[in-house]
């Protein structure tokens, strides 16, 4: 009987560890994502963007929207 109960918590630990070092595993993967330099850096000198324009969109030339549903 002490067998069984010493044979069971021999699994549980064994699942606890297979865990922790899956977990282990992922963490280091996202530390290694994490410390990738970007591609893209900041200009040195930055521009401000141009002021956005209307967009008027317009209806003609568009056959299938003059037809009513």
């Amino acid at each position: 009987m002490y067998a069984a109960f010493a044979v069971a918590g021999l699994g549980q630990l064994s699942k606890i560890w297979g865990e922790v070092s899956a977990t282990s595993g992922a963490a280091e993967r996202l530390f290694d994502i994490l410390n990738v330099e970007p591609e893209i850096t900041a200009p040195a000198s930055p521009r401000a963007l141009p002021a956005p324009s209307r967009g008027d969109v317009s209806e003609t030339g568009l056959p299938w929207l003059a037809t009513p549903h």
